[in-house]
């Protein structure tokens, strides 16, 4: 029996010829890969022992933090500032060899850049500054302010390669002596709900700088916008709480009554009671519209409410100067609680508002006679105004 053999075609033969070829060059590009990314991902200890650092500070919604590298004095007291930081700009091209930066500040710390980052638009020294990430740099000089440099360039190593026209924002500061600091560091100082001082310190010097936040409390508005669309927008409190805000700060006045209005009568949700209706009343008073708020806190004052809560509301009116309806309210407050001290100090209030100096003093004298202990200074107060 003769046997056929079938011949391997050539073309075939090249071809996995070339595909052992390529699943060889695959294993070793794998294999370079691996090296390379091993490579990058060790991690060593910070350069010269300059530990990294962060810190950061809310100024109400609006977060500031600070990222740099910390060196220390190293029994180098007397020659940080004016040597080992230089004073002016430093040639890095012509004095060292590296670089491109002829002309480049300090880099406020140690290692990379130092960086600071404003979750939102602040103003630094009085001047805008958008938010952002920035590099942070110094230009620090003998006997006058220093200079502040915010850089849009925030990837470089030190200021090798410093670039003014990256500059987002240049201010002047004046540096102050300080206790000794081992380690620059910085600190936040001065701490309020829409400004901070951010100061560094290092060896014996202090760098203070102001940011502020002027539209902080808006930020808050903007948040309860975004917040009254989940749990707190399902109760009336959360649109009254909004809306007092507004009416407590002055501010976005036509959207706290917009909040008011739905905490009074928002389908399934509203409730006319002497808390929302105070709040409406005491909006629409703000917005101008008198005729509606005398409706609405005559209807306040109609519901249920503690002597406390009168007292309150016509004191507020009081300071609103709206005499009338202040006088409506602790009109209000003697029919609900006549014999309530609180009512004879409003009565007293009332009659003084009116001139009636003697009705007042009587009213007063009243409150003495039936007040807690511990009130009886706050009526006293209140019978020597009467003597001016």
């Amino acid at each position: 029996m003769a046997i056929f053999y079938k011949k391997e075609e050539p073309t075939l033969h090249i071809m996995k010829l070339h595909l052992r070829i390529f699943r060889s060059c695959l294993v070793c590009l794998f294999s370079l890969a691996l090296g390379v990314q091993a490579q990058q991902a060790i991690t060593l200890p910070p350069s010269g022992g300059d530990q990294h650092s962060e810190v950061s500070q809310y100024m109400g919604l609006v977060k500031v933090t600070v990222n740099y590298s910390s060196p220390d004095v190293a029994g180098r007291e007397g020659n940080i500032w004016g040597k080992v930081v230089p004073y002016g700009p430093v040639d890095f091209v012509n004095t060292q060899g590296y670089g491109t930066a002829t002309a480049a500040p300090w880099r406020a710390g140690a290692n990379e850049n130092t960086l600071i980052t404003f979750s939102h638009d602040v103003e630094i020294e009085g001047k805008k500054l958008a938010a952002g990430t920035y590099g942070f740099h110094i230009f620090a000089y003998e006997n006058e302010d220093w200079e502040l440099v915010f850089s849009h360039e925030t990837t470089a190593w030190g200021s090798y390669y410093y670039e003014e026209e990256n500059d987002a924002l240049r201010v002047k500061v004046s540096p102050t002596e300080a206790p000794f600091h081992e380690y620059l560091t910085y600190e936040f100082t001065d701490r309020k709900l829409a400004s901070t001082t951010l100061t560094l310190y290092w060896e014996k010097v202090a760098v203070p700088f102001s940011i502020a936040a002027s539209n902080s409390m808006a930020l808050y508005v903007a948040k309860m916008k975004e917040d009254l669309q989940s749990t707190p927008g399902f109760t009336w409190q959360g649109f009254n709480n909004a809306a007092s805000f507004c009416l407590q700060n002055d501010l976005e006045l036509e959207q706290g009554l917009v909040w008011a209005e739905q905490s009074v009568n928002q389908p399934y949700i509203g409730e006319a009671n002497f808390t929302t209706l105070s709040t409406k009343g005491l909006l629409e008073i703000k917005t101008g519209d008198q005729e509606a708020s005398a409706k609405t806190l005559a209807l306040a004052s109609q519901e249920k409410a503690t002597a406390v809560q009168l007292y309150q509301l016509g004191n507020t009116l009081m300071r609103m100067e709206q005499k009338d309806l202040a006088i409506q309210t602790f009109g209000a407050l003697s029919d609900k609680f006549p014999d309530h001290w609180l009512s004879f100090v409003g009565s007293a209030t009332s009659h003084k508002a009116e001139g009636e100096m003697e009705k007042a003093r009587e009213a007063y004298l009243k409150a003495m006679e039936v007040a807690p202990t511990g009130y009886q200074g706050m009526i006293q107060a209140g019978i020597d105004s009467l003597e001016g």
